[in-house]
């Protein structure tokens, strides 16, 4: 058998940087760690199964497999550091909210009944007033586009 070479598909350069973007593209989908990992093991030895059953130069398919496992690598190490940034992301933000909620609690304890109350009623009434003020502006933009037309 003959070795082929770069004449053959594995290694045409179309070939070749289709696959490295698929490996680029790769954190857009936002896998997990293990499943980028076994995804590049997987795709890696598929094409080095390929190269030998083809009968690929032996340095063609060596400096191939290099530079799939450097970007293969690159881009599984963005989806870990992605995936660390949004799980310590997710853990502050519900370490604020029990925190927010504990502070509450504490200061509902403090203030007296009827300030509460109070303070209640005037946040009602501050909605309503923002509700008749978002009617109002609804009404005058449609008097003013029913008169423009």
């Amino acid at each position: 058998m003959e070795a082929i070479g770069c004449l053959s598909p594995l290694t045409d350069g179309r070939t070749v940087g289709f696959t490295l973007l698929f490996f680029c593209a790769m954190p857009l989908a936002s896998p997990g760690t293990r499943a980028s990992t076994s995804y590049l093991i997987i795709c890696i030895s598929f094409y080095a199964c390929l190269s030998l059953y083809s009968g690929q130069h032996m340095q063609t398919m060596w400096m191939t497999l290099v530079l799939y496992s450097v970007v293969g690598s690159s881009s599984v190490f963005y989806c870990h550091l992605r995936r660390t940034k949004a799980q310590k992301a997710f853990a502050q933000l519900k370490t604020n909210r029990f925190a927010s909620r504990e502070v509450f609690s504490v200061l509902r304890t403090l203030i007296p009944p009827n300030v509460l109350k109070k303070l209640g009623e005037f946040e009602r009434e501050q909605q309503v007033r923002e509700k008749d003020l978002a009617r109002a502006l609804d009404l005058r933009a449609a008097q003013f586009a029913g008169n423009s037309v």
